[in-house]
Formats: C-alpha cells, sequence, structure tokens
C-alpha cells in the first residue's frame, strides 16, 4: 500500500480527478524530464501536480474534469518509447 495523502474539501482523503501510473520498462525514468514531458504534451488546463510514488509509480493529479476525461480518452501516452499504465483513481 503506497500512503497518498490528498486532502478532500472536508479534510478526509480525496482521489477525484487523479491517476497513479507506472511505465513498462526495466529501466529507470528520469522523473523531471518525464514530468516536464508530459506537461508539455497534455496542456492541462487546470493545472497537474505528477509525483514520485517510488518503486516506479506515479500520481497524476490533475484540477480539472475536462484534462481528466482528455487524457484517458486521448490513447496510449508513451515517455522515450516506454508505455504508461493508468488507473483512474
Amino acid at each position: 500500500m503506497i500512503p497518498l495523502g490528498l486532502e478532500g474539501p472536508d479534510g478526509g482523503v480525496s482521489y477525484e480527478h487523479c491517476f497513479v501510473g507506472s511505465f513498462l520498462t526495466t529501466s529507470v525514468i528520469n522523473f523531471p524530464s518525464m514530468k516536464v514531458t508530459l506537461v508539455n504534451v497534455w496542456h492541462p488546463i487546470g493545472g497537474i501536480s505528477i509525483s514520485d510514488l517510488n518503486k516506479g509509480h506515479y500520481l497524476f493529479r490533475l484540477y480539472h474534469k475536462i484534462d481528466v476525461d482528455r487524457i484517458e480518452a486521448g490513447g496510449l501516452w508513451t515517455f522515450k518509447s516506454h508505455l504508461l499504465v493508468m488507473h483512474r483513481l
């Protein structure tokens, strides 16, 4: 289990507009480069926060439903030819 520490408006944990994902690779992902690349590709109108959850897992927190829906429907996403597998929370 990976604690995410996201607080909702009522003080509880909120995963609205979030994905957790990992890349199908045994290589180390350059986290700063991956963040810049995905932000530039996705252009989220409401902003995005990408956190490294360790062991190759990442939390993608978006701030607008339109961005979440567009990224989810946008097809397969890759970084340096490594497939990003995401699960909407």
